[in-house]
């Protein structure tokens, strides 16, 4: 299977380095591609940036500061099992649900179209004059 990719630093390396371009271009702003390369090292850094500190902040406190409204999941664990559970057992599973998404199959015309679809092919054209062949008069 291989060895696990390591994605925090993966992720590191990846600020690192645009955060190194975006840094290298700026002396060369006089030039149009150098704007154009420093603008897209920026957006690629911003970016970054704000995927870690969302990402981080639904887990614990980004660089350990307790800033409001962080560390949600930890924080909500029961009330979000308590929701996901009731999610679960009163829209998904019960017994009403069930029945309409049953009720909402059509059957026949599943079989129906398949059989269609079937015989409109040369091997079914071939039986059916098989069959017709060998009825009596």
């Amino acid at each position: 299977m291989g060895k696990p990719k390591n994605t925090k630093t993966a992720a590191a390396w990846s600020l690192v380095i645009l955060g190194a371009g975006f840094a290298a271009t700026l002396p060369f702003q006089q030039y149009g591609w150098a704007r154009l390369l420093a603008g897209a090292f920026e957006a690629g850094l911003v970016g970054g940036l704000a995927d870690w500190f969302a990402v981080t902040a639904l887990f614990r406190h980004p660089l350990g500061i307790p800033i409001p409204h962080t560390a949600l999941l930890p924080k909500n664990r029961d009330k979000l099992t308590n929701a996901l559970v009731s999610t679960v057992e009163n829209n998904l599973l019960n017994k009403d649900s069930i029945a309409s998404k049953i009720a909402d199959i059509r059957l026949a015309d599943l079989v129906l179209g398949g059989v269609e679809k079937g015989l409109r092919t040369p091997e079914a054209a071939a039986s059916i004059d098989v069959l017709a062949k060998r009825l009596p008069p």
